[in-house]
């Protein structure tokens, strides 16, 4: 999880520094990020030393079998120590928000929050979630993160490929519900723009939530 001292931390931040500078070099519009399976990590690079120009981070923040509102780790993991990276709620939000702070704290900037993965492997008898569950997460998941500040979310996947039974689609090109889910939540809001968390953020990981769209006026 890259506690001090981890030399593979210091040389990921040494290449990090190279990258940032030699693509900037050849054109400073292309954002570039660190990547990391757990939150905690970027919190070490951060100590190790990363570029201010460095556009921010990307995330994997997988939560299998919980759901989008939950991180998987607490609020007081022995692993995440000394930084306690998410409230004592285990609240996606609190995670994003606790990140993006470390970032602007240490970078003197606030960083984007990219999602580049997230997803949910279908496998009841694996201990994992039922298809219809798997498709009620995914809008929960991009409105949420999209609510949060991250500025991208990619699933995870369009179709299983190598990786199990995580896709929207199977490997025979059947569609699971997922698939539904995520042509219905793109339909009904390609067009609209998040305004704001309207209901539930006083308990971002319970109850009903509600989220304000516009379009236009």
């Amino acid at each position: 999880q890259g506690a001090a001292p981890s030399p593979w931390v210091d040389h990921y931040a040494q290449m990090v520094h190279e990258t940032v500078s030699a693509v900037h070099a050849f054109d400073p519009t292309i954002k570039l990020f660190t990547d990391d399976d757990m939150w905690i990590v970027h919190y070490w690079f951060l100590e190790a030393g990363l570029p201010s120009d460095l556009s921010g981070f990307a995330i994997h923040p997988y939560t299998s079998p919980g759901d989008p509102e939950h991180t998987a780790v607490e609020f007081d993991t022995d692993w995440t120590r000394p930084f306690n990276v998410v409230d004592p709620d285990r609240s996606f939000r609190s995670a994003v928000r606790r990140l993006r702070d470390q970032g602007r704290n240490k970078l003197g900037k606030t960083p984007e929050i990219w999602i580049t993965e997230w997803g949910w492997p279908v496998d009841v008898a694996k201990g994992s979630i039922s298809e219809a569950t798997s498709a009620a997460y995914l809008p929960r998941a991009f409105i949420l993160a999209a609510a949060s500040g991250v500025k991208t979310t990619c699933w995870f996947s369009s179709y299983d490929a190598g990786d199990g039974p995580m896709g929207l689609t199977r490997n025979d090109g059947s569609k699971r519900d997922s698939y539904y889910a995520y042509r219905t939540l793109s339909k009904e809001l390609r067009h609209y723009r998040l305004v704001k968390h309207i209901y539930g953020s006083d308990h971002p990981v319970s109850g009903a939530q509600g989220f304000l769209f516009t379009r236009g006026n």
